[in-house]
């Protein structure tokens, strides 16, 4: 998707919550939230059973303890500016 600037990709669990484990990736990017997340959405769901789902995030929408951890603990694992290999 050309307006994502950088994807980061973690594992979440939240005790408190009835959601499952399951994958989040916080995006950086620009243009049209709606668009970019339904694109990441339907290019993920090929990859998902039938009980199984993910969460996207906006990287900069709030700050958060997630955002935190995604922008200071770990690096993207794809940036427009290096490719696939961040």
């Amino acid at each position: 998707e050309p307006g994502v600037n950088a994807a980061y990709m973690g594992w979440i669990y939240v005790p408190t919550k009835p959601e499952p484990p399951h994958l989040i990736f916080a995006l950086d990017f620009e243009g049209d939230r709606k668009r970019i997340f339904d694109a990441a959405g339907e290019a993920t769901s090929q990859f998902l059973g039938d009980s199984e789902f993910v969460d996207f995030i906006d990287i900069h929408d709030n700050s958060t303890s997630v955002n935190d951890y995604f922008l200071k603990q770990t690096k993207p694992f794809y940036s427009k500016l290096n490719g696939i290999d961040a």
